[in-house]
């Protein structure tokens, strides 16, 4: 028995044969893919639900430290407007250094006038008191 095939049969029936194991590849090539492309959007499903949490974490971090801040702010603007107050205030309420030591030099110098009026004073009482004793010994001539 021999099988006789012709040129053409041969070529067709190879071509044949490699365009199914071609479409096998693809197939096998497609299918592979698919799974790699559900897998990678699985991944990213979970990626994307992992930074929608962190985002959600990091606005509620930040927007207590924007509010800790705002609040900061509030407080340093209270603060500059008291201590504009004070410096307003101060000037009326005391005295600087230099305005009390010209101050006392001053109150100083009077009493120590004062004084010296007392003695001289106390002094011109005592020689009256002796002329007034002189006096009245000598029987108020």
């Amino acid at each position: 028995m021999q099988v006789q095939v012709e040129f053409w049969q041969l070529l067709l029936f190879l071509v044949g044969l490699l365009l199914s194991f071609l479409g096998f590849v693809f197939g096998a090539g497609k299918l592979l893919l698919a799974q790699m492309q559900r897998s990678l959007d699985q991944r990213f499903e979970a990626q994307e639900a992992a930074r929608a949490e962190a985002q959600k974490h990091w606005d509620a971090l930040f927007g207590g430290l924007k509010l800790a801040l705002n609040a900061e702010t509030q407080t340093v603007a209270k603060l500059e407007k008291d201590l504009l107050a004070l410096r307003a205030e101060l000037p009326l309420q005391y005295v600087r250094r230099e305005d009390w030591i010209r101050f006392s030099a001053v109150i100083e110098a009077k009493q120590d006038r004062d004084g010296e009026r007392l003695v001289a004073l106390n002094t011109a009482m005592g020689r009256l008191s002796e002329r007034l004793e002189q006096a009245l010994a000598n029987g108020g001539k």
